[in-house]
């Protein structure tokens, strides 16, 4: 595959999937699901930038739909080139001082709609992965309308804890009207809206959360490991809402019974913040940056034979103090 300078990404000859549903929206079951995704990447060369963007999106995206971005500014940073599909993907890429390519890849809900399977697609190039820097996860069911009445109740005569602001809309289409309750700032890493959502069946409700910077490495890294459903109950319970709030002290106040029924059992989830914030590729440029003349210079020192056996004695040490968080990023 040519530099993108010459050509648009995903470009190749297999027959790109019709799918244009989602078959999650045509169930009366609660279902859990990715609705909004942008991952970044640090890779040593365009091609192989190119080649890896090809991979992910060929399944769900015809590459004749790409086209250049007229403006390459996302998430207040501006990319030096950018390609976007009517489906909603953009393919963003940036040269770096080191001469690497830092890459963003956006996945909005039409692009996931056609993806057969998101997880297996996002499984190339993880080695290159740096971080997410905005997920958000829809949690759909059948009828969230009491949770969203008496959410908002709660909010506004303040009987609530981790939360500083809120938002209630009303919009009106066509014959139907339409209610979306807002938790949180849009700015926060932590944002969620409950509003209703027209699938085959009629109309449901969808919790949805909006996560930015950590929590959005914490929301990827779920989904890769299929923890998708705890993590969004785990999460949420960052938030409390009261029946009353009679004591200053928030943990003696009575949970309100409908937001507790709606948590269920859910635990209260731990997330290891570290994961996600390097890859496997930053330790290679580090290495290439940092070490190699270093190890040149070793290598002309020992000579050829003791050079293999400081280098396996060296390698045997690393091993014995990797850690666990060292191991999740192969």
């Amino acid at each position: 595959m040519n530099s993108l300078t010459e050509k648009c990404p995903c470009v190749n000859e297999r027959k790109v999937s019709t799918a244009s549903t989602n078959s999650r929206l045509d169930s009366q079951e609660p279902t859990v699901c990715v609705d909004y995704l942008a991952i970044h990447y640090i890779f040593p060369s365009i091609e192989i930038a190119d080649a890896v963007a090809e991979k992910i999106f060929y399944q769900a995206l015809d590459p004749i739909d790409w086209q250049r971005k007229r403006t390459n500014t996302t998430y207040g940073k501006v990319w030096d080139c950018g390609y976007s599909s009517s489906y909603g993907g953009h393919y963003l890429y940036s040269i770096r001082d080191d001469a690497s390519i830092e890459v963003c890849l956006v996945f909005k809900g039409q692009t996931l709609s056609r993806m057969h399977n998101l997880k297996e697609s996002l499984s190339y190039g993880m080695e290159y992965f740096s971080h997410s820097s905005r997920m958000d996860i829809a949690y759909d069911h059948p009828d969230l309308k009491n949770l969203r009445h008496e959410l908002h109740h709660a909010l506004e005569e303040g009987r609530v804890g981790g939360v500083r602001s809120f938002a209630y809309h009303v919009s009106h289409k066509k014959n139907s009207t339409r209610e979306t309750l807002e938790i949180g700032s849009r700015d926060s890493s932590l944002f969620a809206r409950i509003y209703d959502k027209e699938n085959s069946f009629g109309t449901h409700q969808r919790f949805e959360i909006e996560l930015k910077r950590e929590n959005a490495n914490l929301g990827f890294h779920s989904f890769m490991n299929d923890n998708l459903m705890e993590f969004f109950f785990g999460i949420i319970q960052k938030w409390n809402f009261y029946s009353e709030k009679k004591d200053k002290n928030l943990s003696r106040n009575e949970i309100l019974p409908i937001w507790k029924e709606f948590l269920g059992s859910a635990p209260k989830a731990h997330f290891e913040s570290q994961v996600g914030t390097t890859s496997i590729c930053k330790k290679v440029l580090w290495i290439r940056k940092q070490v190699s003349r270093s190890l040149a210079l070793l290598k002309e020192f020992y000579g050829s034979i003791r050079w293999k056996e400081f280098l396996d004695e060296l390698l045997e040490n690393g091993k014995n103090n990797l850690r666990e968080f060292d191991l999740r990023l192969i």
